[in-house]
């Protein structure tokens, strides 16, 4: 059976959005930034805040430097130990605040792992919730 046009349109509409739709975290790609990775000053700072009596607010607070200046519109991916991904991006300050919320008791000693791509490949650290 030949594919049509129409068949292939719809291929490629519909299997981006089945992959962008995954919450598989190998699908979650970001953007790499114009440094290589020996270049980035990759600073993380990880609050939490009780927001009610049993929810957690979660803050990442995350600076990107290439060569000591501030990058722009960097993408940090922020995986969060309870699977679920978050995206954010740089200021013109190189400065980003990714948030989430959880509803553990305390997540004290929880491990997150936040990553920004350079331009020879990612740079992951590891943080603990404090």
């Amino acid at each position: 059976m030949r594919p049509t046009l129409g068949r292939i349109l719809l291929a490629l509409v519909l299997v981006p959005t089945a992959i962008v739709g995954c919450d598989d975290e190998a699908t979650v790609v970001i953007e790499a930034i114009d440094c290589p990775r020996e270049s980035i000053t990759f600073d993380v700072d990880v609050r939490k805040g009780e927001v009610q009596s049993r929810d957690w607010l979660i803050s990442v607070d995350a600076t990107v430097l290439c060569d000591g200046e501030p990058v722009d519109g960097a993408q940090i991916k922020v995986r969060w130990w309870w699977g679920e991904i978050g995206i954010g991006e740089t200021d013109e300050n190189g400065q980003v605040t990714v948030e989430d919320f959880t509803a553990e008791n305390d997540p004290r000693g929880e491990e997150i792992d936040v990553t920004v791509s350079g331009s020879d490949g990612e740079l992951t650290t590891t943080e603990t919730v404090p």
